[in-house]
């Protein structure tokens, strides 16, 4: 039996593994719980669209991971310091993601081959932008969600898995 169901884990290590690389000294987190005192840091929300049917025993499944890299706390208008490294952090996520072949593929040094199911050169960067406004920190005593106000680019990446199920 051949099958290529996907997996959205080790999907997500892949690119936080290349955000990390990209932005040297940065820390990816899946959980907003596990966010860092220090920036910058990368956030992270996955969905994925509607399946659309390929071939016979295939499905084709749009992932889409709203990835935000976050450089200091709400408020930074003004300061060009700031505006200029969100700027350039915006070029340098979509060159690295669309231009090296590995990254656009999802191949990182811990992960050198592709995931069964990744649809080849699929990855797309849909939107990038600067963004400024709250975020979920983890809990705070009692339960009560710790919120941050934050400063920092927001960026939606794309990428296509086919499933399939052959006997």
């Amino acid at each position: 039996m051949v099958q290529s169901k996907p997996d959205l884990d080790n999907y997500m290590a892949r690119i936080t593994e290349i955000e990390e690389l990209i932005v040297p000294g940065s820390i990816a987190v899946k959980n907003p719980k596990q966010i860092p005192r220090d920036y910058p840091y990368w956030l992270h929300i996955a969905n994925s669209g509607t399946p659309q049917k390929g071939s016979s025993n295939e499905w084709v499944l749009t992932f889409s991971i709203r990835a935000l890299l976050v450089r200091g706390t709400a408020g930074a208008m003004g300061d060009y310091t700031v505006e200029t490294t969100i700027m350039d952090d915006i070029i340098e996520v979509a060159w690295n993601f669309l231009m090296d072949d590995n990254y656009r593929n999802l191949k990182t040094p811990t992960y050198p081959t592709l995931q069964a199911g990744y649809a080849l050169d699929s990855l797309a960067i849909n939107n990038s932008i600067r963004y400024e406004g709250e975020v979920a920190a983890g809990i705070g005593a009692g339960g009560t969600p710790l919120v941050r106000n934050i400063v920092g680019s927001l960026y939606t990446i794309t990428f296509l898995h086919r499933m399939y199920n052959t006997p």
